[in-house]
């Protein structure tokens, strides 16, 4: 009995895998799965099972060899494989990786339940605690102990899909990692905007609804010339534009134009061994400096996250005007509470903005999961989730 090849219409991905075999046995899963290869119907012949999988014919060989050993396949006595019936396959040593999801993320312990969820550990803790809630097994992988071969070895393991938390942070070629992963056929959902994602299904803070919101509380507040004012480091970073687009959005429907940004130079880390105090008085002349010709007119400052805040309100100060009166100060991220600089600046921000981090990790898991059963377009999607602004009591 002849063989005719199953008519496949989606398209696989352009990237090239270094992993073939891995691509090879995901897709002859996955075609299994949805019944583009009929339970109880032989194989076509391997040319044409090679061709359209875009592998050469060993490789596929390879890849058959590995899941004739996870009873996908009943011989009829000769050389063809007849593709078995769901309820006799069976998982290999390690399936149980099927129905599990694979966290890549550089946090190396959960934060504590008193910490304030605007810190990105939270990501990863919705995440996993989603996971858990849809009965699904949960790893977490760090990025600077992958390599090729570990790549390989999570493709061929076949686990249900990849979240990628922090996909932009340094340490290894995770952004490379994530696309190998993906022509692997393995499904991967990242956190971020950035361009450099669009390949990939996203969750993203909705940056420019944050920023609309928190300068509509400036304006309403009384202040017609809050000025963004912002680290030159995150001039580029993907959440910079919405911000602005925000807060321009804000600023005209008002009838007033949007002061012109102001990035501040070479800010010290404080992250950095040290003397902390130190490094906090030169991040507030710095910021004096930047803000001298602008703090006549200015009567609003919105930082780029919750720390920078502190540097701000000590350099109002040294030009005798007081945070919350002369200058309102809006931060971002709301971890302002839990900030070192607290000790040197005890100012509170006017108002901040709530990413909701553990909501946006459970979103990762909720579009994981709407790709892994088919409810989703072909093409990647990006959803946005609405921040929550903050008034500090």
């Amino acid at each position: 009995m002849s063989s005719v090849a199953p008519s496949v219409s989606r398209s696989l991905p352009a990237i090239e895998s270094s992993a073939p075999r891995a691509r090879a046995a995901r897709t002859l899963r996955d075609w299994i799965a949805d019944g583009t290869l009929p339970a109880g119907q032989p194989l076509p012949r391997e040319d044409e099972l090679a061709r359209q999988i875009g592998v050469s014919r060993g490789t596929l060989r390879s890849a058959l060899t590995m899941l004739d050993e996870e009873n996908l396949f009943r011989s009829n006595g000769g050389r063809l494989r007849i593709v078995a019936p769901r309820e006799t396959a069976s998982q290999p040593a390690g399936g149980l990786l099927r129905d599990a999801v694979a966290v890549l993320t550089h946090e190396s312990r959960p934060l504590e339940e008193q910490h304030e969820e605007g810190w990105l550990g939270f990501i990863v803790q919705g995440a996993l605690q989603a996971a858990h809630d849809a009965h699904l097994h949960a790893l977490t992988l760090h990025p600077n102990t992958l390599n090729g071969t570990a790549l390989e070895h999570l493709a061929l393991a076949s686990p249900l899909g990849v979240v990628v938390s922090d996909l932009m942070r340094s340490g290894g070629d995770v952004l490379g990692w994530a696309n190998r992963l993906q022509a692997s056929r393995l499904r991967v959902v990242v956190y971020g905007s950035a361009p450099e994602l669009g390949g990939f299904d996203r969750v993203a803070s909705d940056h420019a609804a944050g920023c609309y919101e928190l300068t509509r509380f400036l304006l309403q507040a009384g202040r017609r010339a809050p000025l963004m004012l912002w680290p030159a480091v995150h001039a580029d970073a993907h959440w910079f534009a919405p911000r602005l687009e925000g807060h321009r959005r804000a600023m005209r429907e008002a009838g007033l134009e949007p002061l012109q940004p102001v990035f501040v130079p070479s800010m010290p880390n404080p992250q950095e061994e040290g003397d902390f105090e130190a490094r906090f008085q030169v991040s507030t002349r710095l910021l004096a400096g930047h803000l001298i010709e602008h703090l006549p007119h200015v009567d609003a400052l919105l930082c780029a996250t919750d720390r920078d805040l502190f540097g701000a309100a000590a350099a109002c100060r040294l030009f005798g005007k007081v945070p919350g009166q002369d200058v309102l100060l809006a931060g971002y991220d709301n971890y302002w509470m839990e900030c070192a600089e607290l000790a040197f600046e005890p100012v509170v921000p006017a108002a901040t903005v709530d990413k909701r981090n553990r909501l946006l990790g459970r979103a990762l898991i909720d579009l994981l999961l709407e790709r892994a059963k088919n409810e989703l377009p072909a093409s990647p999607q990006l959803r946005l989730i609405a921040p929550q602004m903050v008034v500090p009591a």
